[in-house]
């Protein structure tokens, strides 16, 4: 008898969270709901839209939807489903540069990889929650760390030891170990 194991998701502000915390179903959702969205994004090139209209209508209805709450799954994404994603910008940028390759075309539009993007918001949001103590989520910082001596790694916070990689590759712990 085989027994199969459900999983539960709930979406919660638009972020499709499961509880084991694997990113697919979000991934899934945000790519099929982007990908839409490109067929507009043909319309508009074959209308005769300038390429820095079309590049302006992809970072506001494309990009958009692919970046939404980025900072929660950033950290703990694997290789594929960021693939996933990239792979929406690929098309959107072949649509509006057909003849360029894929880095060319972002440096023609004037835009990031959005792997570099993510790791850019997360990033600030970081910076953002460690720099003001009335932050909305300062309380979840681990606590500052104390030295008593010079050490070589100059750590800013006693991050807990971390068994699990799912807790490592979360938000706050894994910024919290570059800073």
């Amino acid at each position: 008898m085989i027994a199969f194991e459900t999983v539960n998701s709930a979406k919660v502000l638009g972020v499709t969270i499961r509880d084991d915390f694997k990113w697919n179903d979000h991934i899934s959702n945000v790519t099929s709901k982007a990908a839409k969205r490109l067929y507009l994004l043909s319309q508009l090139k074959r209308a005769g839209i300038c390429a820095s209209d079309l590049v302006l209508f992809l970072c506001s209805t494309i990009k958009s939807v692919l970046e939404h709450a980025c900072q929660v799954f950033h950290s703990s994404l694997p290789c594929y489903l960021s693939e996933e994603l990239e792979s929406i910008q690929k098309r959107a940028l072949r649509i509006i540069f057909p003849y360029a390759s894929y880095n060319s075309a972002l440096k023609e539009a004037g835009i990031p990889s959005l792997y570099d993007r993510r790791a850019s918001l997360s990033s600030d949001l970081f910076n953002d929650i460690v720099s003001d103590i009335n932050h909305k989520l300062a309380g979840l910082l681990p606590p500052k760390a104390v030295h008593h001596r010079q050490l070589r790694s100059d750590r800013k916070f006693d991050v807990p030891v971390c068994k699990a990689d799912r807790l490592k590759k979360s938000f706050i712990v894994s910024y919290s170990l570059m800073k």
